[in-house]
């Protein structure tokens, strides 16, 4: 199966959501072997209140900080959310990327040694 986002019209850093993608599980090398593949893996969405609950209570101007060129503070690597709907303004992250973000950071801080 194959899923894919879209860019949004308004060309701004949420992306809009049309399918939920599935990371495959089954590399070529595993399914020749005779291995079963391992079932997918659901995609966690991820609002606000828990990313900052996962980032050590970071503000939510901080945040959003981070997701605007236009600030000092701009940081092109943080996860781009999702837009939840067509019509209104909620959006949401996913979890595993707010995840490696957050061990990016860790791997800056330490030098590349984690």
């Amino acid at each position: 199966m194959e899923y894919e986002f879209a860019q949004s019209k308004t060309k701004d850093r949420f992306r809009t959501l049309q399918t939920i993608p599935y990371p495959e599980q089954v590399t070529r090398s595993a399914a020749t072997a005779g291995v079963a593949p391992a079932p997918p893996q659901p995609i966690r969405l991820i609002r606000l209140p828990v990313v900052r609950k996962r980032l050590a209570d970071v503000g939510r101007s901080t945040i959003y900080d981070w997701m605007n060129p236009n600030s000092p503070r701009y940081d092109p690597s943080f996860p781009i959310p999702i837009k939840l709907s067509f019509t209104g303004g909620a959006i949401a992250w996913i979890e595993q990327e707010i995840d490696e973000w957050l061990s990016s950071r860790v791997r800056v801080r330490s030098g590349g040694n984690v």
